[in-house]
C-alpha cells in the first residue's frame, strides 16, 4: 500500500492536469471525426498532439513565473 501512496502523490497532480486538458468534447468530437473521416484525419491529430504540448507547457510556466494565468497575461498585453 506504501507504493500505491507514494505513486499516487508523484502522478497525481499530471493526472489532474490531463483529465482537465481532455474534456468531454474531445470525446465527442474524436468519435464524431472518426465516424465522418475515418482515418484521414490522423496525421492531422498527432500533430496537434505535438503541438498543444509545448502550449500547455508555457502556460504553466509562465503562471508560476509570474503569478498571473496566460489569460490575464494576453489580457495585460491588449491594453
Amino acid at each position: 500500500m506504501k507504493v500505491f501512496d507514494s505513486l499516487k502523490k508523484q502522478l497525481g497532480p499530471g493526472l489532474m492536469f490531463a483529465a482537465a486538458s481532455v474534456g468531454v468534447s474531445h470525446l465527442v468530437q474524436s468519435t464524431r471525426s472518426g465516424a465522418s473521416f475515418g482515418l484521414e484525419l490522423v496525421p492531422l491529430i498527432i500533430l496537434v498532439c505535438f503541438l498543444k504540448y509545448p502550449t500547455y507547457q508555457f502556460s504553466s510556466t509562465y503562471a508560476q513565473a509570474t503569478g498571473s494565468s496566460l489569460l490575464y497575461g494576453y489580457r495585460d498585453i491588449g491594453r
